[in-house]
């Protein structure tokens, strides 16, 4: 039987067909294979290939100490790891994570990234970590006083990696690593600071921190006297200037009482050279802050309490406490103007002549009637020469023996007469 026959045209068209089929899968493959399998085998040599480790800096450290971990990344060849801050908030980063950070272990500022340099990628800069030994970031924390045990502590730092390769931006992933911190215990132990600072010595507690006088502590109306505060910081502890410009707490003074409404300032707080450290300006020891005021000339005769309030923080090297108003007061005395003082002067004067006549006259009247009078003791008057004076005892002493400036002390005066003898009052 005769066979049938395609006609030449035909077979033709199916080689056609066949080729242009084959051409299409051909670059079906080579699309899906840069488009799609190169970021895939990124992805998987983020998570495999990303050379991390961390470690901290001072790998031991104690209560209040600062530690930095640093973290070391190396990108696999070919590509670059984005740094964890970028200019651009849009753009994607790599992200750190110390994870179930404990609450003793507290940040002190924000992860800072290492050298890095810029690689460009779809028309955007992007900040990319410079190839180095250095650390592509750190970050620094406190070791706080609540730490639960003195020895080692493994910590788990996590980096969401985001690599740019040849094939462009890769999918994050995330790889980790292990950090180690040695606790160590502080001679004294946790309170160390009692023993740094005796608790009777701490402000607010015991003798006052803080006192203030006035100089000259008697002032004319429309006079300028000068305020001097003293802050007395115990053995080992330091405060912070007035006139602060760096780290720390500045120190405050307000006044108050009914002076304070009788006084205008002449000029600016006068302290003393404060210790420079590495930390910034620091007052130790005794401190005496001084500054210049003019009493207004409505002020009235007599003694105006000045009450002075200081807001200051006191800290030890490793710690500081919560600030502190401390307050102290003393007397603002004003005397009376010139003209008032010389009138009172001469009246006082007139009245104890006119009182010491009165004596004499009546001394004369009653002397000739009376065989008790001194004159007629030893029959010829009184001669210290003719009378022996038996000795008391006397002595004098303060009380309180010491205390701080400015504040107040009595005088005690004590006084034994003579058997059969009597010491007649001032």
């Amino acid at each position: 039987m005769m066979g049938t026959s395609r006609p030449y045209f035909a077979v033709k068209a199916d080689r056609w067909a066949a080729r242009r089929v084959v051409s299409a899968l051909a670059f079906l493959l080579l699309f899906v294979g840069i488009g799609g399998f190169a970021p895939a085998a990124l992805h998987a040599e983020t998570s495999e290939s990303v050379d991390l480790r961390a470690e901290f800096a001072p790998a031991s450290a104690t209560w209040g100490d600062v530690v930095h971990l640093h973290v070391y990344a190396k990108a696999p060849a070919g590509t670059q790891l984005l740094a964890t801050a970028q200019r651009d908030g849009d753009v994607p980063a790599s992200a750190l994570t110390l994870e179930q950070r404990p609450e003793w272990l507290t940040p002190s500022g924000p992860w800072l990234d290492g050298a890095r340099t810029v690689a460009e990628h779809d028309g955007a800069r992007l900040a990319v970590a410079e190839p180095g030994e250095a650390p592509v970031a750190s970050r620094a924390f406190r070791v706080g006083y609540d730490a639960p045990s003195v020895g080692s502590h493994e910590f788990s730092v996590a980096l969401t990696a985001r690599l740019l390769g040849e094939a462009g931006l890769a999918e994050p992933a995330t790889v980790r690593t292990q950090a180690t911190l040695n606790v160590e215990e502080r001679p004294g132990g946790k309170g160390f600071l009692d023993e740094f600072v005796a608790p009777d010595e701490l402000p607010n507690q015991g003798t006052p921190p803080v006192d203030v006088r006035v100089a000259p502590p008697v002032v004319d109306p429309g006079e300028t006297l000068t305020v001097y505060v003293t802050v007395h910081m115990p053995e080992g502890m330091h405060t912070y200037p007035i006139n602060l410009e760096a780290f720390g707490m500045p120190t405050e003074i307000e006044f108050g009482g009914a002076a304070a409404e009788h006084l205008s300032d002449r000029g600016e707080w006068v302290e003393p050279e404060a210790v420079e450290t590495d930390e910034g300006a620091k007052h130790m020891g005794t401190v005496v802050f001084e500054r210049e005021f003019e009493l207004s000339k409505e002020a009235a005769l007599g003694a105006h309490s000045l009450e002075a309030t200081v807001a200051f923080m006191p800290c030890t090297p490793v710690a500081c406490y919560m600030p502190i108003d401390a307050v102290a007061s003393t007397d603002l005395l004003v005397s009376a103007a010139a003209d008032e003082d010389t009138a009172a002067t001469e009246e006082s004067a007139a009245d104890e002549e006119g009182a010491a006549t009165e004596e004499s006259e009546s001394s004369e009247e009653h002397g000739s009637d009376s065989g008790n009078g001194r004159g007629e003791l030893g029959g010829t008057g009184f001669d210290d020469g003719d009378l022996e004076i038996p000795q008391g005892s006397f002595r004098a002493y303060f009380e309180p023996e010491s205390l701080l400036a400015g504040h107040t002390a009595t005088l005690v005066v004590e006084a034994q007469a003579p058997e059969g003898h009597l010491l007649y009052p001032t």
